[in-house]
């Protein structure tokens, strides 16, 4: 049997003061820097295969950028694209990585000139340093987030609501050498990184005092990477979502304490076996609805002046769905997108690029055939929301979003299908 190998590292990729942060639909340039931005670099070898997993403090990339962002890594060290995944932990309070009409345009300067410098020069520095490796997983239940799809006067808004789901697993993947020297560790947990709230500041939210005392503790370095948040959001006092920095300290302790003790629950040190497999998979799209349906209602959006938010990018699909189907334009059944999962030893990892609602995560951890299963977010890319069928007709925000997001319309249960080709792809990589 081969050694397994483990190396990583850390580039700082904080912007310059000034920038545009991303994450509300309203322009905000920051003034200050509370917590500086990280890109971390895992890399992960055993024989033949070779994963780099990345977790970048920003809020999330398009499919195409992360693409581009791969295909650049890749080239710079030789670790396959499909064995690269490009994780951002979402923070809304980092620059501009996105497209999307009504939220903003990415800062390809700030791409070229620094992300991609930066996580190439951190992925070759894990490589570089990667040695014969032990590897255990710790995991607690956490209170931290909570589900925030808030129903009041009949409506879905953001906030808190008890009564649904979500994802209490909060684990810590740690890493050590032969001779017990720590050499790094993963935290994952899924929750909005939104405490400070539309802020004029850089920061990584409440994940940054986690990953601050998970360094400080083990004296190596650390890094976050999100779960299914697309239904979740940090269980803050104020009883709502979001709030301001003054509550960053609240959630950011909170993080803090429990990694800590997913950490102390990690003691079953082993070298594991790397299993890696990618497959081209169909993300189904629905027909275009008739040029009358689409033209009623861009008529009763109204003036597009008075848009905000959503309907910003609502108005914009609807426009770019009239031009086509005004043309000769032919459309495509489905998207092709190449969708991997990892596995060390009865641990294993599904990437998602999407904000995943939490019971898609849930349920294939329980279809799983490994003993612990996560669900890696805003991974390989965004498509922004990705709910259930049974949470499409309450409709609000995070739906508006899906509807949205693609043209023509991603299917509603697109949840589930992924939840299929997961699991089938699981089921694939266990028997290997």
């Amino acid at each position: 049997m081969n050694e397994f190998l483990m190396g990583m590292s850390k580039e700082d990729i904080t912007p310059e003061l000034g920038c545009l942060l991303y994450g509300y639909p309203r322009e905000r340039r920051a003034q200050r820097v509370i917590d500086p931005l990280s890109v971390g670099a895992v890399a992960l070898n055993q024989g033949d295969e070779t994963v780099l997993l990345f977790g970048v403090d920003i809020c999330a990339v398009n499919l195409d950028i992360c693409t581009y962002i791969r295909e650049e890594i890749s080239k710079a060290t030789g670790v396959k694209t499909a064995n690269i995944m490009y994780s951002c932990i979402h923070t809304h309070s980092g620059p501009v990585t996105r497209n999307s009409v009504g939220w903003g345009t990415a800062d390809m300067d700030y791409i070229n000139g620094t992300l991609i410098p930066k996580s190439i020069k951190a992925a070759k520095d894990a490589l570089s340093s990667m040695v014969p490796a032990l590897m255990a997983v710790g995991k607690v239940m956490s209170e931290l987030g909570m589900n925030r799809r808030q129903i009041k006067d009949g409506e879905v808004i953001l906030g808190q609501n008890p009564d649904l789901p979500y994802d209490p697993n909060m684990t810590v993947v740690t890493f050590k050498s032969l001779d017990g020297k720590n050499l790094g560790s993963i935290a994952h947990y899924a929750a909005h990184p939104t405490v400070a709230g539309s802020n004029l500041s850089i920061t990584r939210d409440w994940p940054a005092q986690m990953i601050d005392k998970l360094e400080e503790v083990t004296g190596a370095p650390s890094m976050y990477i999100n779960g299914a948040e697309g239904n979740l959001g940090p269980r803050l006092s104020n009883g709502r979502t979001t709030a301001d920095e003054s509550y960053l300290a609240e959630i950011g302790e909170w993080a803090a304490r429990d990694a800590l003790k997913a950490l102390e629950d990690a003691t079953d040190f082993k070298a594991p076996t790397l299993k890696i497999h990618a497959e081209w998979i169909k993300f189904p799209y629905t027909s275009l609805p008739p040029i009358e349906e689409v033209e009623a209602e861009i008529e009763s959006l109204g003036d597009p002046k008075d848009h905000v938010a959503t309907q910003i990018t609502r108005y914009a699909q609807l426009c770019k769905m009239r031009d086509i189907l005004n043309s000769d334009s032919k459309m495509p059944e489905a998207l092709d997108v190449l969708h991997t999962v990892i596995a060390l030893d009865d641990f294993a990892m599904v990437p998602f690029p999407f904000e995943a609602f939490c019971e898609i995560a849930l349920e294939i951890r329980e279809r799983s055939p490994y003993k612990e299963t996560i669900l890696l977010g805003l991974t390989g890319g965004s498509y922004g929301y990705l709910p259930t069928l049974e949470q499409i007709p309450y409709g609000g925000y995070e739906i508006l979003s899906f509807h949205a997001a693609s043209i023509p319309r991603f299917i509603d249960d697109l949840g589930g299908h992924l939840v299929n080709e997961s699991v089938r792809l699981l089921n694939k990589l266990y028997k290997m």
